[in-house]
C-alpha cells in the first residue's frame, strides 16, 4: 500500500502534551539562537558600511575569508568567538558578551 507523504508523517505526530511542550520549547530556544546570530551579523554590516569598506577589505584585515564573512553577515554561519574577535578588531570595534535586555 503506498501512503502519502502526510500520511507517513502522522506516525510522527504526537498529542501528548509533554511532547507538545518540550517541542515548543525547543522552537523556541532555536529560533532564539538564529536571531542572536543574525542580529550579529547585522550589527557587523551596518559597521562596515559605516567605514565604506568591503567585505573583501575587511577579510583582508581581518584574515577572515570574504565567504565567511558574507554568511556571518546574511546569518547563515555560526562563527566562533575568535572568528567574530577577529572582525570586529578588524572594525575597529570591540566584541563584548552582555546579558540581553
Amino acid at each position: 500500500m503506498n501512503r502519502s507523504f502526510d500520511e507517513v508523517m502522522q506516525d510522527f505526530v504526537s498529542t501528548d502534551p509533554d511532547v507538545l511542550a518540550f517541542t515548543a520549547a525547543a522552537e523556541v530556544h532555536f529560533k532564539t539562537a538564529a536571531e542572536r546570530t543574525f542580529g550579529m551579523g547585522e550589527r557587523i554590516a551596518a559597521r562596515r558600511e559605516e567605514l565604506n569598506l568591503t567585505q573583501e577589505q575587511v577579510a583582508e584585515r581581518s584574515g577572515v575569508r570574504q565567504s565567511e564573512i558574507s554568511r556571518i553577515e546574511r546569518g547563515k554561519a555560526n562563527p566562533t568567538q575568535a572568528t567574530l574577535e577577529k572582525i570586529v578588531r578588524a572594525l575597529g570595534a570591540k566584541f563584548v558578551i552582555a546579558p540581553l535586555p
